[in-house]
């Protein structure tokens, strides 16, 4: 397992994940996975369930990166996904969404 107790307290990832309602809807301009999302503090936030084009729960924040790269993290499920790749062009999106469910529907309750 790997140890997160580097110092980052919960309380940072509180403030990431706190919804700029001004914001919504601004992410989805810049990448397509992340429309239906809110806008934290540089993150995309899930603020509401089933909605959404990607599964996690309310709360739950990430960001995509330029090449397919993309990160998420699922406060409720305890879960932190890093997804590297090198997949540029509209292909990114279709891969972010194929990881996602994968791992979404590995969580067992």
């Amino acid at each position: 397992m790997l140890d997160l107790a580097c110092g980052f307290k919960p309380q940072i990832a509180n403030l990431h994940a706190l919804h700029n309602a001004a914001c919504r809807g601004l992410i989805g301009n810049a990448d397509p996975t992340r429309a239906d999302m809110g806008f934290g503090l540089g993150l995309a936030v899930q603020t509401t369930s089933g909605i959404v084009r990607t599964a996690g729960s309310v709360g739950s924040f990430s960001w995509p990166g330029a090449y397919g790269t993309n990160w998420w993290a699922d406060p409720k499920e305890q879960l932190v996904v890093v997804f590297m790749a090198q997949t540029p062009g509209p292909i990114r999106w279709h891969y972010r969404y194929v990881v996602n469910a994968i791992v979404n529907q590995a969580i067992v309750d």
